[in-house]
């Protein structure tokens, strides 16, 4: 299974989405959509709790429940994502997200559900993408065949890839990153690609990144001698400052 993921401009370009999928035998339990715009009937059906949660439950919001009604006919859930604030989640994530309340099982059940229907670390993408007033559906396909049938669907409906969301969030960073980075000597044009490439590293983090000594070894494996740069280790520091901020 992988999950072929598009960003649209409305609720409603994701909503048409959905039926499109159908219309190709798309089931729901393999469609999600995730949107800033939360009807306010929702949010009133939406347990809280301020206890802070482990692994991606933390990141995403304390938060969490049934949400009455649908959205397109999929199933509701509501959350508040920190940063963003309340957001819908319908369709398989919202499953598997319906019946948790409190506690720890809050933590856990997002962990559960949402390392199920999101690539993780593109969630940095996601957030900023809802931030900005983006939805987000996610289509979790079988193979590779599923896949180069779902994805020019998505792009003939308006959805932007993944990689077009993440080009657009680092766009948005980039000014004030090449003045950082300047104001401690560097050269931004020419180092960019290896800075970038430490930023990204760190905030595919599931969680907060770890210091970068104790990263180094994985981050070797992934990047080889980038790592040795002093352009990556700078864009990490930065990239694990602007994690730290963006989970606050």
């Amino acid at each position: 299974m992988q999950a072929v993921v598009g960003v649209v401009r409305t609720h409603s370009d994701a909503l048409r989405i959905v039926e499109a999928l159908r219309r190709i035998d798309v089931p729901d339990q393999h469609i999600s959509v995730l949107s800033p715009s939360t009807p306010e009937s929702a949010l009133q059906a939406v347990p809280k709790t301020d206890a802070e949660q482990p692994g991606i439950g933390g990141t995403i919001g304390g938060v969490v429940g049934g949400a009455a009604g649908t959205a397109g006919g999929l199933t509701v859930a509501a959350l508040a994502l920190p940063g963003v604030g309340p957001i819908i989640v319908a369709g398989a994530i919202a499953l598997g997200l319906l019946g948790v309340v409190a506690g720890s099982t809050v933590g856990n059940r997002l962990d559960e559900t949402l390392s199920k229907g999101l690539p993780t670390d593109e969630l940095y993408v996601y957030r900023d993408a809802l931030r900005r007033g983006r939805s987000v559906v996610v289509v979790t396909v079988e193979d590779d065949e599923q896949a180069a049938r779902v994805r020019p669907l998505l792009a003939d409906l308006g959805a932007e890839s993944v990689d077009a969301a993440r080009e657009e969030w680092w766009i948005g960073l980039r000014d004030a990153e090449e003045a950082a980075y300047v104001r401690q000597g560097g050269d931004f044009r020419k180092d960019e690609s290896v800075f970038r490439m430490g930023f990204d590293a760190a905030v595919r983090f599931p969680r907060h990144a770890p210091p970068f000594d104790d990263a180094r070894p994985t981050l070797r494996e992934l990047h080889g001698a980038s790592v040795d740069e002093r352009a990556f280790r700078s864009g990490y520091e930065r990239g694990r400052a602007w994690r730290s901020s963006d989970d606050a």
